[in-house]
């Protein structure tokens, strides 16, 4: 279904695309500052419960409780990565990446390139399969095509399963291919992708990385047995600004292979990340040698976890949300939805409950997106007729209007509101 006519004048959408400087760092901000204040509670729990008189069960619940919030919190952090794939997270473009890297996708264990190779496809065909990178696997496109469906299915497969660890992981297997950290679509139809690359050699950055890694790893602990406290200081320090001055010489070549724009040197964006996770290693072997505390343990379970478990199950149930039982036309490939606080804040954060205008007008940043919807209620019927805007997600939000559940099992009528089963 396609649109007819220009929806938004160029005043308004000159308006609506204006960035606002230093607000989206201030979420980034906001949300790493909810993360620590989250996790030095539950680590003052583990460590100085017993001495507080709590039951040893009792970490149970606040381990539960900490990896939940986290994962919704970093699928936060990755919604404004999404920003920053359309160059909305700030307004020099490769302080944009940058930014982007530092703070959404390298501690997410992703990047920005390989993110946005993928999130352009689906911008392009948008709930096509075979064109859609989000329906980038046989699986994905299984699980599309099961819709519509009855709403007790939908909470079944859904919400139930995700006490169900075999659900999240194949999930987080098939996220990872298609919206995590981004394949490319050459690769995907099994094309070569490192291009010009001599034949029977395949060595790049990434495996030096990795030698690197694995490098820190041993020289931490060999320290770490030896006990003394210059070497532990001096030489992962030490050993880094080697690896550092190695990265410099490694041919530019080598990075130039990796498909996708970035608005900085890829070579420069490398080293930021090896530098992150080098950096992760060496403080939470401090952190043990010098106050005793096994912060490694716990950044494996209260960062490690909820990415693996919790943030690939909120991208699926987003994905669904927004895509599931929709057409493939500017107007009817995504929906608005009115949800209740919490969905928002964990699901549907910075514009993804106006996901439909962001797929409109992918360069109006999240912020404006709620006003553009209600300007194109006000002036255009094509949008007003074409619209499917639902409210609520499992249950009503007042009586004459469908949830989102519900909307998964109902057919779009003719006019493109959302007509129920047997309604």
């Amino acid at each position: 279904m396609k649109t007819s006519g220009i929806l938004l004048d160029t005043a308004s959408l000159r308006k609506f695309t204006t960035l606002i400087p230093g607000r989206n760092l201030a979420h980034v901000g906001v949300d790493y500052l909810c993360v620590l204040i989250l996790h030095a509670g539950a680590i003052a729990v583990f460590e100085n419960g017993r001495d507080w008189g709590w039951p040893i069960w009792s970490l149970f619940p606040v381990a539960l409780g900490t990896i939940l919030l986290t994962g919704c919190i970093i699928h936060r952090i990755a919604l404004l990565g999404h920003e920053s794939s359309h160059y909305l997270l700030m307004r020099n473009r490769k302080w944009n990446e940058i930014a982007a890297d530092l703070f959404c996708f390298f501690p997410l264990w992703g990047s920005l390139v390989n993110y946005r190779r993928k999130h352009t496809g689906h911008h392009l065909h948008p709930n096509q399969p075979g064109k859609d990178p989000n329906l980038g696997t046989a699986a994905a496109e299984q699980l599309f095509a099961s819709f519509p469906m009855s709403r007790p299915s939908a909470i079944y497969k859904y919400y139930a399963l995700f006490v169900w660890p075999p659900f999240v992981l194949r999930n987080l297997i098939q996220m990872g291919k298609v919206l995590g950290m981004g394949t490319s679509e050459a690769r995907d139809r099994g094309e070569e992708t490192v291009r010009d690359a001599p034949r029977g050699l395949r060595l790049g950055p990434g495996p030096v990385g990795l030698l690197y890694l694995l490098t820190l790893f041993v020289a931490l602990t060999w320290v770490r047995l030896l006990g003394n406290s210059v070497l532990m200081v001096a030489v992962p320090l030490g050993l880094h600004a080697l690896a550092a001055g190695v990265w410099a010489l490694l041919p530019k070549a080598w990075f130039e292979r990796q498909k996708g724009t970035l608005g900085y040197s890829k070579k420069a964006a490398g080293l930021i990340r090896l530098s992150i996770y080098a950096a992760i290693m060496i403080t939470a072997t401090w952190a043990r040698v010098f106050l005793g505390l096994q912060l490694g343990f716990y950044y494996l379970l209260f960062w490690l976890v909820p990415l693996l478990y919790v943030f690939p199950y909120l991208m699926l149930l987003r994905e669904l949300y927004q895509h599931a039982n929709l057409g493939t036309g500017n107007l009817d490939n995504s929906r608005v939805i009115h949800a209740d606080f919490f969905t928002r804040w964990a699901l549907l954060a910075y514009g993804n409950d106006f996901h439909l205008i962001h797929h409109m007008y992918p360069n109006i940043p999240h912020y404006h997106l709620r006003a553009a919807h209600a300007l194109l209620v006000e002036r255009s019927e094509d949008y007003r007729s074409q619209l499917q805007e639902v409210h609520g997600t499992v249950h009503r939000r007042r009586p004459d209007q469908t949830t989102l559940a519900e909307s998964w099992a109902a057919e779009v009528s003719g006019n493109g509101h959302i007509r129920l089963p047997g309604a």
